[in-house]
């Protein structure tokens, strides 16, 4: 559920980025849905008004899986398989994206799509260490995580942002992205 925020917002983010890497244990993994629930979730992206991309090449460059742009509203999966701009047969990691991405949307959608430039994490401070938990990234897998995003300048929010993303991909199906993007995102 959406945090409320009693301190600055500094001071939040500092706490809630040191909670979610020190309460973090290893944990089982969960089922990563059927393609039918993509496609269910594809779909609920687009009704929601975020333009879907697959293969654009402009957008897919170098090992890019994918981005979702909040500034533009753009959200484009760069498949495993792709030789063009053309669909290719959908893997694991390609759904994953979309699940991963998918999230990234909700992030966007909490504190309202007007300013479209922001994201805000899902999970309260105290809840998100035990959903990271829950999913099968061992600590030392979510430290990488956060440690490659710092090396390329993401300060705390981005990091917390990038591993609830992570998780959720992991932990959650698409129809469940999909009911909170319904829940959370439409008017």
């Amino acid at each position: 559920m959406l945090y409320y925020m009693s301190n600055t917002r500094e001071t939040y983010l500092n706490k809630l980025f040191i909670a979610v890497i020190a309460a973090l244990s290893i944990a089982t993994p969960a089922s990563a849905g059927v393609f039918e629930e993509h496609k269910h979730l594809w779909n609920t992206l687009g009704e929601l008004g975020v333009v879907t991309h697959i293969n654009n090449p402009d957008m897919c460059e170098g090992d890019n899986d994918g981005a979702y742009h909040p500034y533009t509203g753009d959200f484009v999966v760069c498949q495993d398989k792709a030789v063009s701009d053309k669909e290719a047969v959908w893997t694991a990691n390609d759904l994953d994206t979309i699940r991963h991405e998918a999230f990234h949307v909700l992030q966007d959608c909490l504190d309202g799509w007007e300013d479209n430039a922001t994201l805000t994490p899902y999970n309260s401070p105290k809840t998100l260490a035990g959903f990271l938990a829950d999913s099968s990234y061992t600590l030392e897998q979510l430290k990488s995580i956060a440690a490659h995003y710092k090396s390329r300048g993401a300060d705390n929010l981005d990091v917390v942002l990038e591993l609830e993303a992570f998780a959720a991909a992991d932990s959650l199906s698409a129809t469940q992205i999909a009911n909170l993007l319904n829940r959370h995102c439409t008017n």
